[in-house]
């Protein structure tokens, strides 16, 4: 093999590795521009709520894993939400429906925003499939009175962010946040990772040069 020969199999050995090194981060970069939002609401039965704004990757996800990914503490029995935070039943030390006993009944409802009015939901939320830009609420009640009104860019939008002043009258939101997607942050990643690889590049280069020219000179 001539030395020019060998140099450029040299430069392809090191395109290759680079090309390899390169596709996690290219794969997690375009995860990312493919991302999707849902907002979650749960209101509790003094009125007040809390908003999540809740990203996945997948085309669609269920209403109970949007539940589940929202970060709020949440106790279940199977499919049925029993308690959100502090509010509900204490499963499995009590009855996942302990407050339906009688004639009132107090129990987390599931609820779905379309056209900009609430419905109550007529599948359990682990066979419901939530699309990007969706809107979902639990409600901790009766089911006769449907949660507060929020849009979508109320909660992932800019404005999730603000504080709104309310009146006594009106519920009051309790917290406001986005949970934090994996990706976050992944085009600083492609960045330094290029970096590396150009520089493992050079070096590579640099010293299959100074290889081949001690050969040819000795």
């Amino acid at each position: 093999m001539s030395t020019k020969q060998l140099a450029l199999a040299i430069g392809i050995a090191v395109a290759v590795a680079a090309i390899w090194a390169l596709q996690p981060f290219t794969v997690e970069s375009a995860a990312a521009q493919t991302e999707r939002r849902a907002a979650l609401i749960a209101q509790f039965g003094d009125g007040s709520y809390v908003t999540r704004c809740v990203p996945f990757s997948e085309e669609s996800i269920t209403g109970l894993e949007l539940l589940i990914r929202s970060g709020l503490e949440v106790s279940l029995w199977g499919g049925a939400v029993c308690r959100i935070e502090q509010e509900g039943c204490d499963y499995p030390t009590q009855s996942c429906f302990c407050q339906c006993k009688g004639s009132s009944c107090q129990y987390w409802s599931y609820w779905h925003l379309r056209d900009g009015a609430w419905t109550y939901a007529q599948i359990g939320s682990g066979d419901y499939r939530v699309q990007d830009g969706a809107v979902e609420a639990w409600l901790w009640g009766d089911a006769r009175t449907p949660p507060v009104a929020l849009s979508f860019a109320e909660v992932c939008g800019p404005s999730a962010l603000a504080t709104a002043a309310v009146s006594e009258a009106t519920p009051s939101p309790r917290d406001t946040e986005t949970s934090t997607a994996s990706n976050q942050g992944s085009g600083q990643n492609v960045s330094l990772a290029q970096y590396a690889v150009f520089a493992v590049m050079a070096i590579a280069l640099v010293a299959g040069f100074w290889f081949l020219r001690g050969r040819h000179a000795g």
